[in-house]
């Protein structure tokens, strides 16, 4: 797949830093290459032609856009249970519980949360392994460091050897014209998980996820 962009977010209440990328399809990622979308010059020639559009891509594009993030957070759902509170701002500051997880892959926790984020039980504490993770490596923490200094002076260190969590990603496909949107996020009760998913979503999961 083809890593199209990397970003960074920081929490300004909290000062918490977030890893995000943008990965393409094996066709998606051609289709790029082929026409040149990775390169801003390319794009802004587009604009200059008045063109309102990109050249479509094949019905077979996938985009995936995960979020990492190295802390333990986990989101309640949004603040009420109708769409258009959706809408509204939530920040992470805001959502009033955490899991534990631990390193080790020793502990199993059993779908609680600790909603003072200072208590931790084996209850609520959860292997690494329950998550999709990785280690970042010392380069790349030195980047991603560089980056950041370079937009706050205060911005909070990502460390190499730190695994970082799969905390929530976008699934864009193109078998619509205007693409299609899935938004994925890990829960601590994948059996019953909440608002705005539901249990008949979980029932129809596939015996492989």
């Amino acid at each position: 797949m083809l890593l199209r962009q990397l970003w960074l977010g920081r929490d300004v209440t909290e000062g918490n830093s977030i890893l995000g990328f943008v990965k393409d399809d094996p066709t998606a990622a051609v289709h790029i290459i082929d026409n040149n979308l990775i390169k801003r010059s390319a794009l802004n020639q587009l604009a200059a032609e008045g063109s309102t559009k990109v050249p479509a891509f094949p019905i077979t594009s996938v985009t995936l856009k995960p979020v990492f993030n190295p802390i333990a957070s986990t989101w309640p759902g949004p603040p009420g249970d109708e769409l258009p509170s959706m809408s509204e701002p939530f920040p992470e500051s805001a959502w009033e519980e955490c899991v534990w997880i631990d390193l080790e892959n020793e502990r199993k926790g059993s779908g609680m949360t600790d909603a003072t984020c200072a208590s931790r039980t084996a209850a609520t504490t959860h292997n690494l392994d329950d998550f999709i993770h990785f280690e970042m490596s010392d380069k790349h923490a030195r980047l991603l460091n560089l980056q950041n200094q370079l937009r706050s002076n205060d911005a909070p260190l990502f460390q190499a050897d730190a695994p970082s969590i799969l905390q929530a990603m976008h699934v864009t496909s193109r078998e619509l014209t205007r693409w299609t949107w899935q938004t994925f996020w890990w829960s601590h009760q994948p059996d019953n998980p909440h608002f705005p998913s539901s249990n008949l979503f979980a029932d129809t999961r596939p015996e492989r996820l």
